[in-house]
């Protein structure tokens, strides 16, 4: 969520470096083995203990996935 943010924040500031520096620096994450977005299982084990009460399921399908795993597509 916190590379989302960013990369969100600086679109907004127009600042594509910036957001193609975020989409690479998660796929460098998926690729040093932590989980990518689009692999959620949709168990919801993480809603339940969020402090915030967010929809995460939904966050990751709609956004991070679409966004971030998406992104070089759209390149």
């Amino acid at each position: 969520f916190n590379l989302y943010n960013d990369m969100k924040r600086f679109q907004k500031a127009s600042n594509p470096n910036r957001v193609n520096i975020q989409a690479n620096y998660y796929e460098s994450w998926i690729k040093g083995g932590r989980g990518a977005a689009g692999s959620c299982v949709a168990c919801k084990l993480c809603e339940k203990v969020c402090p915030q009460g967010l929809p995460i399921v939904r966050y990751l399908e709609a956004y991070i996935k679409a966004e971030l795993e998406d992104y070089e597509h759209r390149s």
